[in-house]
């Protein structure tokens, strides 16, 4: 519960004191709260697009064993599959990786910041 104050009056230490003691605990949680879900998106989206490449690839040699290898029509979708899924895997991997590495740095700098100016708070008073 913060200190009582009263308008006009000068802040009394008991209250920087509750406000710098609570700010650990409530500032640095909210900044990183998507970056967790960002992190996985990002390691789970060329692992999608590999299971794509291996159903793809998985279509072609069926298809070899069926058909054999007469034919590169019969084979060309289940490659072609397989070439999309990688490329659109590699596609939202790639940006969501550098996405999240410059956000954490924010981050990291933005509680950096936040806590050296409460610190400077308390030793300037």
């Amino acid at each position: 519960m913060p200190p009582d104050i009263s308008f006009g009056s000068p802040v009394p230490n008991s209250v920087i004191d509750w406000n710098v003691s609570i700010m650990p605990v409530t500032v640095p949680s909210r900044p990183r709260s998507g970056l967790p879900t960002l992190a996985v998106l990002a390691a789970v989206s060329p692992l999608l697009g590999l299971l794509g490449t291996v159903t793809g690839m998985i279509e072609t040699f069926q298809s070899i064993t069926l058909f054999g290898t007469g034919d590169p029509k019969l084979m060309s979708g289940g490659i072609s599959q397989a070439l999309v899924t990688t490329q659109l895997g590699l596609a939202v991997a790639i940006p969501l990786v550098l996405l999240h590495s410059l956000l954490t740095g924010r981050v990291n700098r933005l509680i950096e910041q936040l806590g050296k100016q409460s610190s400077d708070m308390l030793t300037s008073r």
